[in-house]
């Protein structure tokens, strides 16, 4: 995934927002060619590696695709209608248009599967845990049925090897004009709400210190480079 110097999420806060948000897309190549599958995840640590687990029905023979796969998991998404922006200006270089902006977090890997009863036991459960506020095995469903149905699960695992996060929130644009273009976002479609909250708190401060860092360099003086929020 091409990610621009000012879109980009450390690791640690991509894998934080893709173990939120749990969900995504497996995507894997096996005999069949390229196969993708939307299914929950939960995240392990083991030392220094990270896993993430899910399962796949055992009909699905996405689970033999051991070997490279990759999980995109996307996170906020929003159109930002041209008429948000502010007004175009005389002399303006570029042209003010339509763009998305979003938060997506693609995590690279070794797919391995597990058909043992004590691992898929030990995923569901921590899976419940993750989902779930009330519902449990042994209050809800009895064990002897989940066990049951065991066999028609495999369970797969992601073990890490590379974190891409991508948060483009509108970071090129001055911290007035993201500020504006946030909030005629909220007011014409509540639903980006989400996406203009990051952008006030994610990009204004990316934008704010890139411009600390022009006017520094236009009287020589040396500045630190910005690393606050997910992206930097």
């Amino acid at each position: 995934m091409y990610v621009a110097k000012q879109h980009s999420m450390s690791e640690d806060a991509a894998l934080d927002l893709a173990r939120t948000i749990g969900v995504g897309q497996l995507i894997t190549s096996g005999e069949d060619g390229l196969n993708a599958t939307f299914v929950p995840f939960n995240v392990v640590r083991r030392e220094d590696c990270v896993v993430l687990q899910t399962h796949l029905n055992r009909v699905n023979t996405q689970w033999k695709d051991a070997g490279e796969a990759m999980f995109i998991v996307q996170g906020p998404s929003a159109h930002i209608s041209g008429t948000d922006f502010p007004a175009e200006e005389e002399g303006q270089k570029l042209p003010t248009v339509p763009t998305l902006n979003y938060v997506t977090v693609h995590l690279r890997g070794t797919l391995t599967a597990h058909d043992d009863d004590a691992w898929k036991r030990s995923h569901l459960t921590a899976l419940v845990d993750q989902f779930e506020g009330e519902w449990r095995v042994g209050t809800h469903s009895s064990y002897e049925l989940v066990n049951a149905a065991f066999v028609a699960l495999v369970g797969v695992e992601l073990e890490v090897t590379e974190i891409v996060g991508k948060a483009k929130l509108g970071q090129n644009m001055s911290p007035a004009d993201i500020q504006h273009t946030a909030q005629h976002l909220r007011e014409r479609d509540p639903s980006g709400s989400s996406v203009a909250e990051l952008m006030e708190e994610i990009a204004i401060p990316w934008s704010q210190a890139r411009e600390e860092r022009v006017t520094n360099a236009k009287h020589g003086r040396g500045s630190l480079p910005f690393s606050g929020g997910l992206a930097q």
